[in-house]
């Protein structure tokens, strides 16, 4: 597999998906408690240890962490994550930050963009997108499909490509 360091920015239409490290330490600091509990910091010191923490793990191949931005503001609105990477399989998380009035359109632009970037350049054949996921219609059209059992939606490569050399 290629080095994760590698793999950013990457651009949709509308946003930026780069390192949390690109935004302003008071801005994640401020902003990620916003988006989920497990962000909860008590001061600067603890966001910034998160932070060398996430590009440690991404420098190791282990995740891809990226801040959402919307570019035509410059704002961070969220945060997108490929964990638990076997070669089979690998979950997406998408964290949008709650009060933004474009949660549908980021959405959109971040899945279809992370869906396409894990199946064609990762070349890793199933993603695992946990539930609750506001969108499911976005999901079904993207050949998602709900897991009962694990309370997850999947989507599965049809075709193997074989390996790069």
């Amino acid at each position: 597999m290629e080095q994760f360091e590698k793999y950013h920015p990457l651009l949709t239409e509308h946003y930026t998906l780069d390192w949390l490290t690109t935004t302003s330490l008071k801005e994640v600091h401020q902003l990620l408690p916003k988006i989920s509990s497990s962000y909860a910091w008590q001061n600067f010191s603890q966001s910034a240890q998160f932070l060398n923490q996430t590009m440690l793990t991404i420098m190791r191949n282990q995740q891809l962490v990226w801040g959402i931005t919307r570019r035509s503001e410059n704002t961070l609105v969220g945060v997108a994550s490929l964990t638990h990477f076997t070669s089979e399989q690998v979950q997406l998380t998408l964290q949008p930050l709650p009060s933004d009035r474009h949660i549908p359109q980021i959405n959109q632009e971040t899945l279809l963009y992370l869906t396409a970037f894990v199946l064609a350049e990762l070349a890793i054949p199933k993603i695992i997108l946990a539930a609750p996921f506001p969108a499911k219609d976005l999901l079904t059209r993207l050949g998602y499909s709900y897991q009962a059992d694990t309370n997850t939606w999947e989507i599965e490569r049809a075709v193997q490509l074989p390996a790069r050399d």
